[in-house]
């Protein structure tokens, strides 16, 4: 569940991957693009699995699983979120709050010790970030975090992130990003999603990952 799947079916094979490209570079599959999927990419910035941008190309949705053989396709669905009944009670901001605090510690704690890896935090000073970086420290040596500064940009948010990391201890880059640097970054970008960009802050994205890439193994965010 953490990577895509995507999958093509031929006369004579079937053919799947995590990322699009490769399946691209099967002689035997499609490269005809779904046009008649390209006005729901431009409304919701990505195309509803089990759709793609590519005919005969098909994603695997969240939470299910496809079972392919010779005569049919059929999806299943593995996990379904439970959410709260509408006549349940509500809950007081205080246990709401404590019961999200709860929930984000457990996943940041499981998610560093699970994975064994150096990890690095993507801090904004915003509060998702900071909560994700004050959870972290509470594991030990406060992990470093990257943040992004846009040359000639009005919202800068290095100024904020610098004293979250000062009051948790983490050591912090910051990136510094050109408009020659997002322009020449926005082909490298489109490459590695292996689709039109949905948002311009792919492209700062892309170099901001290639940059933390130095340095950790794994990111956390709270996007």
């Amino acid at each position: 569940g953490i990577q895509n799947i995507y999958w093509c079916k031929t006369k004579t094979k079937l053919v799947f991957s995590s990322e699009l490209k490769a399946l691209r570079a099967v002689p035997s599959v499609p490269k005809e693009l779904a046009v008649e999927h390209l006005a729901e990419y431009l409304s919701f910035r990505y195309v509803h699995a089990p759709r793609t941008l590519y005919k005969d190309i098909y994603a695997v949705p969240a939470g299910h699983i496809v079972i392919i053989n010779a005569e049919a396709e059929t999806e299943k669905r593995w996990y379904r979120t439970e959410w709260r009944k509408v006549d349940s009670p509500h809950p007081s901001p205080k246990q709401a709050s404590s019961e999200i605090d709860l929930i984000l510690k457990r996943v940041v704690e499981e998610t560093i010790i699970s994975r064994r890896k150096d990890t690095g935090i993507l801090l904004s000073g915003g509060l998702d970030s900071s909560v994700i970086l004050h959870h972290a420290s509470q594991l030990g040596e406060s992990p470093p975090s990257f943040t992004v500064m846009l040359e000639n940009s009005h919202a800068d948010e290095s100024p904020f992130a610098a004293r979250v990391a000062r009051l948790k201890g983490s050591k912090n880059h910051i990136l510094r990003v050109s408009s020659k640097d997002f322009i020449s970054n926005l082909h490298k970008a489109t490459e590695l999603l292996d689709q039109p960009l949905p948002t311009a802050a792919g492209a700062i994205q892309a170099q901001l990952f290639e940059f933390a890439k130095q340095h950790v193994d794994l990111l956390l965010t709270g996007d």
